[in-house]
């Protein structure tokens, strides 16, 4: 027999399992390799490496957002840290003020 790939439908396929029917291909979709062109094959291989094209784009697209997320979120941190520290200094500055001004009235 020759490279022959039958045609399975649901109903077939069943009756064959259960053993009430032998197997025949159907005759509405034979596929051998002589029907099959390379034409066909090398669409089909274009369709695929197209896809796995996407998908990795797709991939590398999900890892640059992660990537600027993370930068963001470490970029917001320090500006919050900057910003602490700045509201340190001024507290400390405004302290220094008040005391030197409260030894100066009592001095006076």
């Amino acid at each position: 027999m020759r490279n022959v790939i039958p045609y399975c439908d649901i109903i077939n396929c069943a009756m064959w399992i259960a053993g009430r029917v032998s197997w025949t291909p159907s005759p509405r979709a034979p596929y051998t390799s002589s029907v099959m062109s390379t034409k066909t094959l090398d669409t089909a291989l274009r369709a695929e490496l197209r896809a796995i094209q996407w998908f990795t784009l797709t991939h590398a697209a999900g890892l640059l957002a992660f990537a600027m997320l993370m930068g963001g979120f470490f970029w917001y941190l320090h500006r919050v840290e900057e910003d602490q520290q700045r509201q340190a200094l001024y507290r400390d500055i405004e302290w220094a003020q008040q005391s030197v001004r409260h030894r100066l009235r009592e001095n006076q």
